[in-house]
């Protein structure tokens, strides 16, 4: 119910909005000119306030009657709702919920992409427009994240970055990314090479496999869905293509 009536209208709602804001327009056509991590920050706030402009008055009425069944956030920048809530109450905490979830999101796409950036400069010897064609070629990173599980979730980052528990926001935010200090590391990576070019992949695990037997049910994410865009490409994967594109003008490819 809450995917069908909350989680899939509102990512197909946010990524219509995020094609057609002028804002971001504007943060592609002046990357250039700023620091990546200034660019990737002002995407951040853009993708928090394109939730609250997308959350409608049937997602809120529909987490009201699956409140029981929501994990709402809780800590010093949210809520959760009161044990008899009203609807405005509802909406202000999924529109918590749904702002650190979208966050959440663009910081693990960044976390692979920054990280794969890294290993093709100092490992594959690319730049340039090399680079930015391997690294686009190469989604399947990010999307290989892109089912939600809380315990494969966590030890899937915990192989990848060694961090123990949950990758968190904002505790974990994009400088710790940008910075080094929450990387994945070359040893995850590997090079294979395909007629269009090389890729990168992550080396196997016994988490490698999206099928691997987990207690409890297992969803996709919302945004790993097919766009219905011509290329059949997914939400994620266009989420993919803005980053690159990003990283691009920001001459972090060069």
């Amino acid at each position: 119910m809450l995917y069908s009536n909350v989680y899939i209208p509102l990512t197909e709602a946010w990524f219509a909005a995020l094609a057609a804001s002028p804002a971001k327009d504007e943060l592609l056509r002046r990357a250039s000119e700023r620091d990546l991590l200034e660019s990737l920050e002002r995407l951040n706030a853009l993708c928090r306030q394109l939730v609250v402009e997308t959350i409608d008055d049937a997602m809120v009425a529909a987490a009201y009657g699956q409140r029981d069944a929501i994990h709402w956030m809780d800590g010093d920048w949210a809520e959760p709702p009161g044990p008899d809530p009203t609807l405005e109450q509802i909406r202000v905490a999924l529109g918590n919920k749904l702002r650190r979830n979208i966050s959440l999101g663009v910081l693990e796409a960044v976390l692979c992409l920054e990280s794969a950036c890294r290993y093709g400069r100092d490992e594959l010897e690319l730049s340039g427009e090399p680079l930015r064609r391997t690294l686009l070629g190469s989604r399947q990173l990010y999307a290989s994240l892109a089912v939600l599980h809380d315990q494969q979730e966590r030890e899937r980052l915990s192989f990848l970055t060694g961090l123990t528990g949950y990758l968190e926001y904002p505790a974990n935010d994009y400088p710790h990314v940008i910075l080094g200090k929450l990387a994945i590391q070359s040893d995850k990576f590997i090079r294979t090479d395909t007629p269009d070019g090389p890729r990168i992949r992550f080396v196997t695990s016994k988490l490698s496999r999206i099928d691997e037997a987990v207690q409890g049910p297992t969803m996709r994410c919302p945004a790993h869905r097919p766009s219905g865009g011509e290329t059949g490409e997914t939400y994620n994967d266009i989420l993919w293509n803005l980053l690159i594109d990003i990283y691009q003008r920001s001459g972090r490819f060069d």
